[in-house]
């Protein structure tokens, strides 16, 4: 009886060891089960490189800027300028129009017409071309230019800047190359008439003498026809007519006004 009860005992204690061990496991389990999860320090990391969007061309919020002018083919020009006058070398210019109106075309009653006011006209610059000379019957046809210096003379004839325009009553003073434009001057002949147009009249002139004479003894002689209160036509060239080289001895024409009106430049 003892034995047993001993035996029993034993049992007894051997059962509620292996109770508690049992129930210590699952507690440790369950608690494992709800433990939090460990914190994550950022974004999952991949094998991936990241790389920003590509731009759609059609998300474009404008059209591209450019800095620099769009080329083109067409190569740039100056705009043209407006012509100048007809003009040369010494810086000549056209003042003659052959179409203008005659002063005594311009006012209604010609026949009151006793002269040219000078506010019809202007005094022609050093340079301009403001006339044309003609002889029918001798072959010439020439531009007036006021000045003679030598563009001027290779390209028509050329007056003295001392002499008077038509119509003034004073001395009219022309020269003009040999070979060239005055050439036909060794036809010239008294009773000849030079038609000698400029804008505010026509005026004709008629041969008085034409001769040669010597250029040395012309330099007074034209100083004083200058200051003369008459107006006289003077045209002169180097003589002979073929000569290429400096010469002594000039042609003289010398013409009288027989048409044309005065211009009242004096009060």
């Amino acid at each position: 009886m003892t034995k047993l009860a001993l035996a029993l005992a034993l049992l007894l204690v051997f059962s509620a060891c292996c109770f508690a061990s049992c129930s210590g496991g699952e507690e440790s389990g369950a608690g494992s089960a709800v433990s939090e999860p460990e914190e994550s320090s950022g974004p999952e990391e991949t094998s991936e490189e990241y790389s920003e969007p590509e731009e759609s061309p059609e998300e474009s919020s404008g059209p591209e800027e450019s800095f620099e002018p769009e080329e083109t083919s067409e190569e740039y020009s100056e705009p043209e300028e407006e012509s100048e006058p007809e003009s040369g070398g010494g810086g000549s210019y056209g003042l003659y129009d052959p179409n203008a109106v005659k002063y005594i075309d311009s006012v209604e009653d010609p026949s009151k017409v006793g002269s040219i006011p000078m506010s019809y006209l202007r005094f022609p610059n050093v340079g301009e071309y403001y006339g044309r000379l003609s002889c029918g019957r001798i072959g010439l046809n020439v531009a007036v230019f006021f000045g003679d210096d030598n563009w001027i003379l290779n390209n028509g004839a050329g007056q003295s800047r001392y002499s008077f325009p038509p119509g003034f009553g004073r001395t009219i003073l022309l020269s003009g190359h040999n070979i060239s434009f005055f050439n036909p001057l060794q036809y010239a002949e008294p009773g000849d008439v030079f038609v000698f147009d400029v804008n505010y009249e026509t005026y004709e002139y008629r041969v008085i003498s034409a001769g040669v004479e010597n250029a040395e003894s012309l330099d007074p002689k034209f100083k004083n026809m200058l200051l003369a209160e008459k107006e006289t036509l003077v045209m002169y060239t180097c003589y002979p007519f073929n000569a290429w080289h400096t010469v002594p001895d000039r042609f003289v024409v010398y013409c009288e006004r027989i048409k044309g009106l005065d211009v009242k430049w004096r009060g």
